[in-house]
């Protein structure tokens, strides 16, 4: 059991504002701590599920599980005010879906075209998909990267969510994926105009940004990252959105991007 473990469970125990924000969002707080002590030592098989009040389940796999939650449901930090009430969004590293799932939450009638390249994750999302009987979500079991092809994906042997094309960033074990270029996914998907882009790819950010013409630009309304800046320099990188005509804010630990001809 890792130290960080223990200390995170420790914080989440022992805060009354933490046991506050559980009452608020679950329809059972004791859930959340139920799940907090049966995976902090180890993994089950089976997924423990938390009832939100919204009436959506979220399947807890493993420990790291519940820090996804916290992030996404408790803290929400991918929140945003969408004037389009049936938007089009882009999940780049899915993971198990709980930002989908919150984006449904905010936005029943959106669109969501879902990438996630590691097998095991895959399925959780879709048993997340199935679990809360979610429409119009397309998963789609395959890295968005620079190019077309097969990639190595190293896996993180304690994070659900650490896995990188990076091998510093994760481990040395690795498994080959499918890729697909952000310009593609646009094309193959026939999407004319993208309301967010959500990238949480552990370093793949910075590719796909790159990627990005000014033209593919002018479909995407708003772009949120999370940064790696081990990686490489996170200042370029905004410097290269801005250069694109977009608006670089830092928010809740995230980056995002407004294209500033939308405003």
């Amino acid at each position: 059991m890792g130290l960080w473990r223990i200390k995170w469970a420790a914080k989440q125990l022992f805060s009354l504002k933490n046991f506050r924000n559980q009452c608020q969002t679950l329809t059972h707080a004791r859930h959340y701590y139920h799940a907090l002590f049966s995976k902090m030592p180890a993994q089950h098989s089976k997924p423990l599920i938390l009832q939100l009040r919204t009436g959506q389940k979220v399947p807890v796999v493993e420990f790291m599980s519940l820090y996804i939650y916290q992030e996404i449901f408790v803290q929400a930090c991918y929140d945003i005010e969408i004037k389009n009430k049936n938007p089009v969004i882009i999940d780049v590293g899915a993971n198990t879906g709980l930002f989908s799932l919150r984006m449904k939450a905010l936005y029943p009638d959106s669109q969501i075209f879902c990438f996630e390249p590691y097998p095991p994750n895959f399925q959780q999302l879709q048993y997340t998909i199935e679990l809360n009987q979610l429409q119009n979500i397309q998963p789609q079991m395959a890295a968005v990267a620079e190019n077309a092809g097969k990639i190595k994906l190293y896996i993180h042997p304690r994070n659900i969510g650490g896995h990188s094309i990076y091998q510093q960033e994760a481990g040395n074990y690795f498994v080959e994926v499918n890729s697909v270029p952000l310009a593609s996914v646009f094309d193959q998907q026939s999407i004319d105009h993208c309301d967010l882009l959500k990238l949480d790819c552990e370093g793949a950010e910075y590719e796909i940004i790159q990627s990005i013409s000014p033209e593919l630009a002018q479909k995407i309304d708003t772009l949120v990252y999370e940064a790696t800046p081990s990686c490489y320099n996170v200042s370029e990188l905004n410097q290269y959105l801005t250069n694109l005509g977009y608006c670089v804010s830092k928010r809740r630990g995230l980056y995002w991007a407004k294209q500033t001809s939308k405003e």
